[in-house]
Protein backbone atom coordinates (compact mmCIF):
# COMPACT_ATOMS: atom_id res chain seq x y z
CA UNK A 1 0.00 0.00 0.00
CA UNK A 2 1.39 3.29 -1.18
CA UNK A 3 0.00 6.37 0.80
CA UNK A 4 1.26 10.01 -0.83
CA UNK A 5 -0.15 13.37 0.84
CA UNK A 6 -0.31 12.96 4.47
CA UNK A 7 2.36 11.38 6.96
CA UNK A 8 0.23 9.27 9.06
CA UNK A 9 1.61 5.85 10.04
CA UNK A 10 -0.88 5.14 12.52
CA UNK A 11 -3.93 5.66 9.88
CA UNK A 12 -2.00 3.99 7.21
CA UNK A 13 -2.06 1.02 9.26
CA UNK A 14 -5.28 0.73 9.80
CA UNK A 15 -6.08 1.28 6.53
CA UNK A 16 -3.81 -1.97 5.66
CA UNK A 17 -5.47 -4.06 8.71
CA UNK A 18 -8.90 -3.12 7.61
CA UNK A 19 -8.63 -4.08 3.76
CA UNK A 20 -6.80 -7.16 5.19
CA UNK A 21 -10.05 -7.93 7.27
CA UNK A 22 -12.53 -7.17 4.39
CA UNK A 23 -10.30 -10.04 2.13
CA UNK A 24 -10.08 -12.30 4.92
CA UNK A 25 -13.47 -12.74 5.68
CA UNK A 26 -14.05 -14.20 1.75
CA UNK A 27 -10.69 -16.05 2.61
CA UNK A 28 -8.81 -14.06 0.21
CA UNK A 29 -5.24 -14.16 1.83
CA UNK A 30 -2.32 -11.51 1.34
CA UNK A 31 1.17 -13.87 -0.13
CA UNK A 32 4.36 -11.74 -0.40
CA UNK A 33 6.86 -12.48 -2.69
CA UNK A 34 4.09 -13.86 -4.80
CA UNK A 35 2.04 -13.62 -7.78
CA UNK A 36 -0.81 -12.10 -8.65
CA UNK A 37 -0.03 -8.66 -7.03
CA UNK A 38 -2.30 -6.30 -5.62
CA UNK A 39 -1.17 -2.77 -5.17
CA UNK A 40 -2.91 0.21 -3.75
CA UNK A 41 -2.28 3.59 -4.46
CA UNK A 42 -3.79 6.64 -2.54
CA UNK A 43 -3.08 10.16 -3.74
CA UNK A 44 -4.08 13.02 -1.20
CA UNK A 45 -3.94 16.50 -1.90
CA UNK A 46 -4.99 18.02 1.64
CA UNK A 47 -5.31 22.00 1.86
CA UNK A 48 -6.21 23.20 4.70
CA UNK A 49 -6.25 26.65 2.54
CA UNK A 50 -8.65 26.09 -0.17
CA UNK A 51 -12.55 24.92 1.07
CA UNK A 52 -12.02 21.48 -0.90
CA UNK A 53 -9.60 18.43 -0.92
CA UNK A 54 -8.95 15.92 -3.42
CA UNK A 55 -7.75 12.09 -3.51
CA UNK A 56 -7.35 9.32 -5.77
CA UNK A 57 -7.64 5.88 -4.62
CA UNK A 58 -6.30 3.50 -7.26
CA UNK A 59 -6.96 -0.82 -6.80
CA UNK A 60 -4.77 -2.48 -8.99
CA UNK A 61 -3.85 -6.30 -9.28
CA UNK A 62 -0.84 -7.63 -11.09
CA UNK A 63 -0.14 -11.31 -12.62
CA UNK A 64 2.39 -12.93 -15.06
CA UNK A 65 0.79 -13.60 -18.38
CA UNK A 66 2.15 -13.83 -21.96
CA UNK A 67 0.61 -13.00 -25.38
CA UNK A 68 -1.44 -15.15 -27.41
CA UNK A 69 0.52 -15.81 -30.02
CA UNK A 70 3.16 -17.80 -27.43
CA UNK A 71 0.34 -19.14 -26.02
CA UNK A 72 -0.43 -21.02 -28.89
CA UNK A 73 2.82 -21.38 -30.11
CA UNK A 74 3.64 -23.38 -26.84
CA UNK A 75 0.70 -25.28 -26.89
CA UNK A 76 1.68 -26.02 -30.40
CA UNK A 77 5.21 -27.11 -29.42
CA UNK A 78 4.07 -28.55 -25.64
CA UNK A 79 6.70 -26.49 -24.20
CA UNK A 80 5.85 -23.80 -21.55
CA UNK A 81 6.80 -20.65 -22.95
CA UNK A 82 9.62 -18.31 -20.69
CA UNK A 83 8.04 -14.97 -22.02
CA UNK A 84 6.33 -13.82 -19.50
CA UNK A 85 4.93 -10.39 -18.89
CA UNK A 86 3.25 -8.60 -16.16
CA UNK A 87 -0.05 -7.22 -16.97
CA UNK A 88 -3.00 -5.20 -14.67
CA UNK A 89 -5.26 -7.98 -14.64
CA UNK A 90 -7.86 -5.79 -12.70
CA UNK A 91 -8.13 -2.11 -11.32
CA UNK A 92 -10.44 0.00 -9.51
CA UNK A 93 -10.17 4.14 -9.54
CA UNK A 94 -11.94 6.63 -7.01
CA UNK A 95 -11.30 9.84 -7.40
CA UNK A 96 -13.08 12.41 -5.20
CA UNK A 97 -13.58 15.98 -3.16
CA UNK A 98 -13.70 16.76 -0.27
CA UNK A 99 -13.07 18.94 3.55
CA UNK A 100 -9.42 19.07 4.97
CA UNK A 101 -11.55 17.98 8.29
CA UNK A 102 -13.21 14.59 6.28
CA UNK A 103 -10.63 13.37 4.44
CA UNK A 104 -9.71 10.15 6.38
CA UNK A 105 -13.20 9.33 6.46
CA UNK A 106 -14.25 9.93 2.43
CA UNK A 107 -11.03 7.49 1.56
CA UNK A 108 -12.25 5.12 3.92
CA UNK A 109 -15.14 5.11 2.08
CA UNK A 110 -13.75 4.90 -1.49
CA UNK A 111 -11.39 2.49 -0.02
CA UNK A 112 -14.23 0.60 0.97
CA UNK A 113 -15.75 0.71 -2.11
CA UNK A 114 -13.06 0.03 -3.92
CA UNK A 115 -12.86 -3.77 -1.94
CA UNK A 116 -16.20 -4.15 -2.66
CA UNK A 117 -15.83 -4.15 -6.14
CA UNK A 118 -12.55 -6.54 -6.13
CA UNK A 119 -14.65 -9.03 -3.89
CA UNK A 120 -17.76 -8.99 -6.27
CA UNK A 121 -15.12 -9.29 -9.49
CA UNK A 122 -13.65 -12.03 -7.71
CA UNK A 123 -16.74 -13.85 -6.92
CA UNK A 124 -18.02 -13.42 -10.88
CA UNK A 125 -14.37 -14.74 -11.91
CA UNK A 126 -14.42 -17.68 -9.17
CA UNK A 127 -17.37 -18.90 -8.46
CA UNK A 128 -16.46 -22.54 -6.99
CA UNK A 129 -13.50 -20.20 -5.10
CA UNK A 130 -11.01 -22.41 -7.07
CA UNK A 131 -8.22 -19.55 -6.60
Amino acid sequence: MNIKGIDDGVWEKRLFNFIELRFLEHGIEFVDDQMPKMVIDVNILDSRIEKTSSFLVMFSVYNYSISEEDYYRSMADTLITKKLMTSKVFSQEVVGQTSSNKIHRDVEKSINKAVSVYIDQWYRDNPLRQF
